[in-house]
C-alpha cells in the first residue's frame, strides 16, 4: 500500500508542475505574439512611409511630373478623349493610379480606428483634387481597385457633388 500513495503523491506533483509548465508556456507563447504584432506594425509604418517618400521624391525630383500635373491635374484641364492614346496623358494616369493604390494600401492595413480615419482623410483630401477627380473614372475601371475602396471614393465624390 505505501508504494500506491507514493506513486499517487508523485503523480499529483507531476500534474501540478505539468500544470505550471503548460502556464508559463503560454505565457511566453503570449509574450512573443506581442513581440511578432509590434514587429508588424513598426514594419506596416516603415513600408506606409516608404511609400510616401518614393512617391514625394517622385513629384520632387520630377519636372516632367510636375509638367503633368500643371498639364491635367487642375480644374480646366483638358481632358484627351479615351479613343485616342497619349503618352503623357497615359504618364498622369500611372501616376496617380500609384498613388490611390498606396491609399488604397493605406486603408486596407489600418490597424487602429485611428489609423482608418487618417486614411480616409488622405483619400477625401486627394479626391477634392481636380486631377484625381477627372482621372478616377478610367482608374476605376483597370480593375486594380478593390470594391470598398471604390464604394468610398464614390461616397467621397458624391458628397462633393451634394455640398
Amino acid at each position: 500500500m505505501p508504494y500506491l500513495e507514493t506513486a499517487q503523491v508523485l503523480g499529483n506533483v507531476g500534474e501540478f508542475l505539468g500544470s505550471i509548465a503548460v502556464l508559463i508556456t503560454l505565457v511566453y507563447l503570449a509574450i512573443q505574439t506581442r513581440h511578432a504584432r509590434a514587429a508588424h506594425e513598426a514594419s506596416l509604418q516603415w513600408q506606409r512611409a516608404n511609400a510616401s517618400r518614393e512617391l514625394a521624391t517622385m513629384w520632387a525630383t520630377s519636372p516632367e511630373a510636375v509638367e503633368l500635373l500643371a498639364e491635367f491635374g487642375q480644374p480646366d484641364s483638358q481632358i484627351p478623349d479615351e479613343a485616342e492614346f497619349n503618352s503623357r496623358f497615359f504618364r498622369y494616369v500611372k501616376i496617380n493610379q500609384s498613388f490611390l493604390e498606396m491609399l488604397q494600401a493605406n486603408l486596407i492595413t489600418s490597424l487602429t480606428q485611428k489609423d482608418r480615419e487618417i486614411a480616409v482623410a488622405r483619400i477625401r483630401h486627394t479626391m477634392s483634387i481636380a486631377g484625381f477627380r477627372s482621372t478616377w473614372p478610367r482608374l476605376k475601371s483597370f480593375e486594380v481597385f478593390r470594391p470598398d475602396f471604390i464604394a468610398l471614393v464614390e461616397s467621397i465624390l458624391e458628397d462633393r457633388t451634394d455640398a
